[in-house]
Parts: C-alpha cells; structure tokens; sequence
C-alpha cells in the first residue's frame, strides 16, 4: 500500500513577505557591491586619498632624509596595516597594471609632481595558503588580506616599497556582514510592525468567517483598512445580512405552517373524539398523533439547522457523560468509554448534546447493547464514536440516510428519518464530520469528527 503523499503547510503572508524582503536586501547589496567595486577597484575612495597623501609624505621623507637615517625615519611612519622600506630592487613585478591601478599611479604621478617610475599592485597582499582556491574575489571568506603594493622610484635610483594593508573594501565580509544584518534589523522590523497592522482586520475577518460558517451570527466587520479589505468586508456583511434575512423568513413561515396545522389537528382530534366505535377511533388517533409529531419534529429539523446558542468552553467527557446516565436512568443499556479527566472543548453544548442524543436514541432503537466511546483528543482533534449491535444499514442506504425523511431501514416504526439529518446539521455547525459504518462484528458505527 502506499503511503499518502505529504502535504506541504503553506506559509503564512507574513513569513512570505519577510522572505522576500531579505532576498530583495541581499540581491541590492550584490548590486551595490558590484557596482562600487566597478567604480572604486575594490578600495573606498576616501581610503585611496588617504594612503596617497600618506605614500607622498614617505616619498619626501625618503628624498631628503641621510642613508644612514633613512631605517628610523621610516620605521617612526610605519604601522601594523603600512610597512615602508627602501631598497635597490622595486618589490613590485614590471608586469602590465589594471585599468584601476593605472588610475592609482595617475594619481601619484600628480602628487608627487615630477614623473617617477611607478608600480602598482592591487589585490591579495600574500598568496593563497594550500587547500584555498585562487583566482576567487578578495571578498570571499579565508581568502588572503586585501591592500596594496607600491614601489615608486627615488631620485638616486633607489625604490621606496610600500605595503599597505588590510585595507576596508566594499566586498569586505565583516562589511558585508554589518550591512546585511543593520538592514535586515531595521527594514525588517519596520515590515513586521507595518504588517501586524495590516494583517489584524485580515485576521478578524478569517474568524468572523469561521464564526459565520458554524452558524453564528457575528457582528457586522468594521470597514477599516485597504479600500479591497473595505470591499470585502462590505460584501461580506451584506451576504450574512441576505442569509440572515432569508433563515428568519424561513423560520417565521415555518412558524405560521405549524400554527396553521395545530388549529385543523385540534379540531380533528375533537371530532374523532366523538366518534362511538373504539376501533376506528383509535386508529384515526394514531394517525393524527404521527402527523402532529411530524409537524413538531420538522419544526426542530429547521431550527436546529441554525441554532442561536452561541459558542462556550464545555467539557465533552462531562457533556458525554450527562446524556449516557440520563439514558440509564430509564433503564436503557448502554456503555461510556471516555479518557480520565475533563476534556475542554470549544463549541456549542445544545447543538452537541442533540447531535449525540439523536446517534444514543437511534442506536438504542435499533440494538441492545450500546456504547460511547470518547477517544482522547489528537492532531487531527476529537472522536467520538456511537456503536451498537443492531442490524445496521445496507450499504446501498449509508449514502442517503442523512437526508431528511429518509430511513435505514423499510420499517414505519416511532421515526420519520430526521434524526440523523439533525444530527449532521449539528455536527456540521462546529465545522466537524459525521458518517456512518457497518462494523464487522455487526452493528453499526456512527462516528463524530470534532476539529482541534
């Protein structure tokens, strides 16, 4: 047998669009790397004038100063990020310079103000360690330090080599890093404050929607928010307005038919009353006795569809318990199974209790030995199944006997097949599921599906 596909949860709007929000802040912090490392060679324009002013002031120092003083002098304008030293050899290769540090060297060239030999070299200061892959931007995590190598000519034919570095940079990680993090922090908490404003009348719109659907009447939505979210909300309470309208109009016709069928009934049960033949009259008075408690029961039938009692905190195992013991009283066998302890719940008690009635009086009815079963409340949330030992339902019926009128069995006993329609429409109300099952061991099963 194979196993049910899983079906993935779908993310809420909120957790979407924080989603989007960090893509779109990573994707325009690339867009700005790129485009400043196009622009700049990878080093911040005012870090590139600072270690010019800096490479000039050593380049004078270097011309002027005595050879035997020129270690010390150096040595006093040095730090741990710029290390200068003069010496016969550039330490920079002749080899062809980039277009950026062609424009570094310019840059010197018109500082310094006479036309030294220049080179310049851009990018890792040392090579790659063993295992590091070459060629990556100086940017990516464990690549080498990033600065600057520098050797300009002196007037006696000497070289002044510079070695400046790490330097900040636009890719620099801990910069990317830094700037990720302040703007995920502050564009993302302004979203979420921004959100939870704009998501709360969503939120009590989808509740008051769930309240309609059990059969409550919910108080008109206010029309706040975006002109869709007023939009929506209007047409929503027109709808339940329309719905409303159309129950009570149901209700107070079913009202008149059962007042207007209450005045013929009596007087038919007066004259057959004054019948002399016992026989006859005790069959006509059967017969208005089943018509009157059709009248009643389909009055029951429709107001149940759309009970006014509103929703409460009860506990199923006490509500279970009360209709079994209320049953046992009259001398009716059934069982109770329920887990220990109280079983909180959220919905509506008379509603309940005239859904499970009518499964205890149908299965009573129709079998001897009874039980309730209440099963402790799950993922998929509460259980509650009615068994018997009768002779069930065919199954050719099972599909068509929660419709009103409609019986499991060929019999014109003391129903006219509206219990199991109530009870669905009970069921139904608080958003839950109701079916019906012939057990193996014989009998019949009918189950009540709660949500969580």
């Amino acid at each position: 047998m194979s196993a049910l596909p899983r079906v993935r949860r779908p993310l809420r709007l909120r957790t979407q669009l924080l989603a989007v929000l960090a893509l779109a802040l990573v994707l325009a912090d690339a867009l700005v790397l790129a485009l400043w490392w196009h622009a700049h060679g990878g080093v911040h324009p005012v870090a590139r004038e600072q270690v010019q002013d800096r490479l000039l002031a050593v380049y004078r120092l270097a011309e002027i100063a005595r050879p035997e003083r020129i270690g010390v002098l150096l040595g006093a304008a040095q730090s741990p990020e710029a290390v200068f030293q003069v010496a016969a050899a550039p330490g920079v290769d002749a080899g062809p310079m980039t277009t950026d540090e062609r424009a570094f060297a310019a840059g010197l060239h018109t500082r310094v103000g006479a036309a030294p030999a220049v080179r310049v070299r851009l990018g890792p200061l040392d090579d790659p360690l063993p295992g590091r892959r070459a060629g990556l931007p100086a940017w990516w995590p464990g690549q080498p330090a990033f600065g600057l190598r520098v050797a300009l000519a002196l007037p006696d034919g000497r070289w002044l080599n510079a070695r400046l570095g790490p330097m900040a940079q636009p890719g620099d990680t801990r910069l990317i890093a830094a700037s990720l993090l302040i703007s995920a922090l502050l564009a993302g908490g302004l979203v979420a404050l921004a959100l939870a404003r704009l998501l709360r009348p969503w939120r009590r719109l989808a509740d008051t929607m769930q309240r309609f659907g059990r059969g409550e009447r919910p108080a008109p939505l206010p029309l706040h928010g975006p002109r869709e979210l007023r939009e929506l909300s209007a047409s929503f309470n027109e709808l339940q307005a329309r719905l409303g309208r159309y129950v009570d109009e149901r209700t107070r016709l079913l009202a008149a038919i059962s007042h207007d069928l209450r005045a013929p009934l009596t007087a038919l049960r007066l004259r057959v009353s004054l019948v002399d033949d016992p026989g006859p009259r005790a069959a006509m008075l059967r017969s208005l006795a089943e018509l009157q408690e059709l009248v009643d029961e389909t009055l029951r039938f429709a107001r149940d569809e759309h009970q006014a009692d509103a929703s409460e905190d009860l506990d199923l195992a006490a509500l279970c318990a009360g209709l079994v013991d209320a049953r046992r009283g009259t001398g009716q066998p059934l069982e109770l199974a329920a887990p220990p302890g109280p079983l909180p719940w959220r919905g509506r008690p008379l509603a309940l209790r005239r859904a499970i009635g009518n499964l205890l009086d149908n299965a009573l009815r129709h079998g001897r030995r009874v039980r309730l079963v209440l099963h402790p409340p799950g993922a998929g949330g509460v259980r509650i199944d009615v068994d018997d030992d009768g002779p069930g339902i065919p199954p050719e019926r099972l599909a068509r006997v929660f419709e009103p009128y409609v019986r499991g069995d060929d019999g014109v006993a003391d129903s006219f097949g509206l219990g199991l329609a109530i009870a669905l429409s009970c069921v139904q109300l608080h958003g839950g599921t109701l079916s019906l099952s012939n057990r193996a061991e014989g009998g019949l099963r009918a189950r009540i599906a709660l949500p969580a």
